[in-house]
């Protein structure tokens, strides 16, 4: 009959050898009963060290199950994606901007959209005989945004719809300013902060009770949801109207390069080629016997002054 000390309990085992170890009781996460230890009057003992080594397995066990819990949580969070909507009223020089506007995100990701612009252009009368173009887009005209590669791909056309494009960009670097002013907006506290953003100074208002750096167009880089934006010269007005959150919601949200078969160009490809065109159409109009003009620079039609129009 085999001896081994454990601390100051003297075990004897049948078959068990000097220098044995004790814990071959232990299989993986079954503990063994018939190899537990019993004294000379049949009194189950206990070793010290497979009393620590079992408390310091229900404490390894317990950390992991913590920790499962912490990480299936955290996936959870960054698994569940919302839908914000926002109530746009521009005024800008075309007025085409305006309606009803969706973006779905989580916390990384983002893609927005105007959901009731119509899929393609009229002329609506806006006065007593004055009447303008509108335009329409079946997409919406489109932005994705993505935080942690900092970059912003948006649907646009090169001078004329004939020429469909996906605009790849890196994402505006905000600086902005913390204002100490607060108000309630829906259910949310919201903070005011500034900023300069496509030669515009925006006031825009924020939440951390929605904790997602983003907001409508290409605004992000708060430590919230942008809630409101306005420009300071009355041409951007963004005003909060709902929101929501399903897992469903995620599907929806899709870089344009994967949603779309548009042309991707880089920001500094579509200025070269849209440069290209215009020559073109200047001389394709003149050896006509007219002259196509583009839009004017001055033409304060862009969210982000000058983007599409340098």
């Amino acid at each position: 009959m085999g001896q081994f000390h454990v601390g100051e309990v003297i075990v004897k085992q049948p078959g068990l050898v000097p220098g044995q170890n004790i814990m071959t009781c232990v299989t993986g996460r079954k503990f063994c009963i018939k190899q537990f230890y019993y004294n000379m009057c049949g009194t189950l003992i206990l070793p010290y060290m497979f009393i620590i080594d079992l408390m310091s397995r229900l404490f390894h066990y317990g950390m992991l199950w913590l920790l499962t819990v912490f990480f299936v949580k955290s996936s959870h969070c960054q698994s569940v994606s919302g839908k914000i909507q926002y109530v746009i009223d521009n005024n800008l020089a075309f007025d085409d901007d305006d309606g009803l506007y969706t973006m779905y995100f989580n916390q990384y990701e983002s893609y927005f959209f105007n959901s009731t612009m119509p899929a393609k252009g009229s002329i609506v009368e806006t006065g007593a005989n004055n009447y303008m173009f509108k335009d329409g887009d079946i997409d919406g005209r489109p932005t994705y945004k993505n935080l942690k590669e900092q970059q912003s791909e948006q649907k646009h056309h090169i001078v004329t719809k004939k020429y469909l494009c996906i605009i790849i960009d890196t994402l505006p670097a905000l600086k902005w300013k913390l204002l100490n002013e607060f108000k309630k907006i829906s259910q949310f506290d919201a903070q005011k902060a500034t900023c300069i953003y496509g030669g515009r100074v925006i006031d825009a208002w924020f939440t951390p009770q929605i904790p997602v750096s983003n907001g409508p167009y290409r605004l992000q880089g708060l430590p919230g949801m942008i809630l409101e934006a306005t420009s300071r010269d009355g041409k951007i007005n963004v005003a909060f109207h709902s929101l929501s959150y399903d897992t469903s919601y995620h599907a929806q949200i899709l870089p344009l390069t994967k949603k779309f078969n548009y042309e991707p160009l880089d920001y500094k490809t579509y200025i070269t080629k849209k440069k290209a065109i215009e020559k073109r159409l200047i001389l394709e109009s003149q050896a006509e016997g007219w002259e196509w003009k583009p839009i004017r620079q001055e033409m304060d039609y862009q969210v982000e002054k000058h983007y599409f129009t340098p």
